[in-house]
């Protein structure tokens, strides 16, 4: 009986205007390899391991990598690190991306953590956590009731 009473009137939608159409201002990336991405990676030991390169550039591009621990293998052609991961620490890996058009340099941070370490780092960079602490620093000893004076 409600569905009857009810009218429903559609509106042609407008052909877009060629003058309105969105402009891309982001330029287009060089030939030359860029590695992008994360500068860090956790893990728990002795798991499995799996990151891609994240690279920008004219392909082919080979991939190389300094102090990689002996657990972790580098497929050259692909970018793919797989392996399980290492002992407990911090693992600076420096990534190399080579191409025809020049090449790219970037360290990299694996850091291998149990389970306990691994909860109190998480809980560091948690924004509720970093937000609560700065704000606590500001008010010093006398807490939230300092602040209301």
């Amino acid at each position: 009986m409600l569905a009857s009473s009810l009218s429903l009137s559609a509106k042609p939608v407008p052909s877009p205007d060629p003058d309105d159409a969105p402009v891309i201002l982001t330029p287009k990336p060089g030939p030359a390899p860029r590695l992008n991405g994360p500068t860090i990676s956790g893990a728990r030991p002795g798991h499995p391991f799996l990151y891609r390169i994240p690279c920008q550039g004219t392909r082919p591009i080979t991939f190389s990598a300094d102090g990689l621990p002996a657990s972790l293998t580098l497929d050259a052609a692909t970018g793919i690190i797989t392996g399980t991961t290492p002992a407990a620490g911090t693992h600076r890996i420096t990534l190399h991306a080579k191409c025809p058009h020049g090449e790219s340099t970037r360290l990299f941070r694996q850091n291998s953590l149990n389970d306990l370490d691994f909860d109190k780092k998480a809980s560091k960079f948690n924004s509720l956590n970093f937000h609560a602490t700065a704000w606590f620093r500001r008010c010093g000893k006398g807490g939230l009731g300092r602040l209301a004076q």
